[in-house]
């Protein structure tokens, strides 16, 4: 809930002042929007967090082991690989017909 407000208002010797302006923000009162305000300490926090999550990733006390693979070399293979299936189905479909055509 957030409300525009306008405020006018006259001095002490009844002059009119200049209007004020002001945006109410009652959302915190009925929970719907919370504003949390990260410091430095937070900061701290999170990467102490970070160093001890880090310092689990070692392999027999060597560091950091990383395994990867070429995704290009990968997907190849894996092409080459599905061609030859295909074509071995095709050539059994052909045998298949084949024998069809003889037996009749």
């Amino acid at each position: 809930m957030t409300y525009r407000v306008t405020v006018n208002s006259d001095d002490a010797q009844g002059r009119p002042q200049e209007p004020l302006q002001y945006v109410l923000d009652l959302n915190f009162l009925f929970g719907l929007r919370q504003i949390e305000v990260k410091t430095v300490h937070d900061v701290a926090k999170s990467l102490k967090e970070i160093e001890r999550s880090v310092s689990r990733w070692t392999q027999h006390f060597n560091g950091l082991r990383v395994w990867v693979r070429d995704e290009d070399s990968y997907l190849a293979r894996q092409e080459e690989a599905y061609l030859q299936r295909r074509a071995a189905q095709e050539v059994d479909l052909a045998n298949e017909s084949a024998a069809q055509v003889s037996d009749e």
